[in-house]
Formats: C-alpha cells, sequence, structure tokens
C-alpha cells in the first residue's frame, strides 16, 4: 500500500511539475527561516557559558526613539555610558558591569 502511495505522489509531482515546485520552496525557506532563529537564539542562550558564575551575567539592551516620532533604532547590545554607574547604584547586586560600543571596543567602568 505504501508502494502506491509513492508511486500517487511521484505521479502528481511530474503532473503539476511547478506547483511542486512551489511547494518545496515555500517547505525549505520555512526551515531555512526556522534554523536561523533557533540558531540565533541558541547563540544568545549560550554565547556567555564559559565564564564562571555564567548564571550571573545579564545582557542589557535600550532602544533609541527620535524625540517627538514613533520611530526607533532596533534594539542592539548597545547601553549609555551611564547605565552602568546606574545599575551599580540602583541595582544593589551589581559588582561588575562592562559596555560593549559600537566600535566594538569592550570598556570596563
Amino acid at each position: 500500500m505504501i508502494g502506491h502511495y509513492i508511486s500517487m505522489a511521484l505521479g502528481g509531482f511530474g503532473r503539476h511539475k511547478g506547483y511542486t515546485l512551489t511547494k518545496v520552496a515555500a517547505l525549505a525557506l520555512g526551515l531555512t527561516c526556522f534554523l536561523g532563529a533557533h540558531m540565533v537564539s541558541d547563540y544568545y542562550k549560550s554565547f556567555d557559558t564559559q565564564f564562571a558564575n555564567a548564571n550571573r551575567i545579564v545582557v542589557v539592551r535600550q532602544q533609541v526613539i527620535w524625540p517627538g516620532t514613533d520611530r526607533a533604532f532596533p534594539m542592539m547590545v548597545v547601553s549609555a555610558a551611564p547605565l552602568a554607574r546606574y545599575l551599580k547604584a540602583v541595582g544593589g547586586q551589581v559588582v561588575h558591569a562592562a559596555r560593549l560600543k559600537p566600535a566594538n571596543v569592550l570598556r570596563y567602568e
């Protein structure tokens, strides 16, 4: 019975080449998007696990919104310079803070 199903599917692929190509391309695109999103989320979940006390490391992101508009820069792993001092003063549990500037220079504050 499975052989019959396979022969019918292959026959349908032969008769409807454009439709089959469209469906295969859509499935490939969906799988690619899923794998890309999974890789990005897995990277953000585990990029700092090689450090001691990795469970205490937190990434803080800020979003900049243009004044008077709804336009915003995308969320990036960039923060304002005074944020480290503010987190140390208010947070209580913040011992060290590092800031990754857009020029990829890591500066401890």
